[in-house]
């Protein structure tokens, strides 16, 4: 995988995240990956293997000297999550991956900052946020 950009990566990771949940027993219809993660994600190590996988390709790419692939890769990790909202059990993990981007924001430019705030707080609305998202928004504030 090392051959592939890191915004590849990670939408490899993710694949393979969803695959994996697709592959757990459905037992409530859509929500019911929710309800297991909120009760005991610890039982389950695969959404905290995704969550870490995650965090080990961002920790590489804030170490990159290309500023595109880290801008990219930020990007992916705060916008993995905007279109499904409600309508995958992914949902919850690709939003808590947003947080393996804030070492990246740092290295963003004020333009590219003041972009991705703005498109951010379109994609979140303020009243379905969570603490992680409201965290980025501080970040992108600055």
């Amino acid at each position: 995988m090392e051959d592939l950009s890191y915004r590849e990566q990670l939408e490899a990771l993710i694949a393979d995240y969803r695959s994996y949940l697709k592959k757990l027993p459905e037992k409530g219809g859509i929500f019911s990956g929710f309800l297991e993660i909120l009760k005991k994600p610890q039982n389950d190590p695969g959404h905290n293997e995704f969550y870490n996988n995650v965090g080990k390709l961002a920790e590489q790419a804030a170490e990159s000297e290309d500023p595109e692939a880290v801008r990219e890769l930020a990007e992916a990790l705060l916008f993995a999550s905007a279109e499904i909202y409600d309508r995958e059990s992914s949902y919850l993990y690709l939003t808590a991956i947003q947080r393996h981007a804030m070492p990246l924001l740092e290295r963003l430019s004020e333009s590219e900052k003041a972009a991705f705030l703005e498109r951010y707080e379109e994609e979140y609305p303020k009243k379905r946020r969570l603490p992680v998202q409201n965290d980025i928004i501080k970040l992108l504030e600055k």
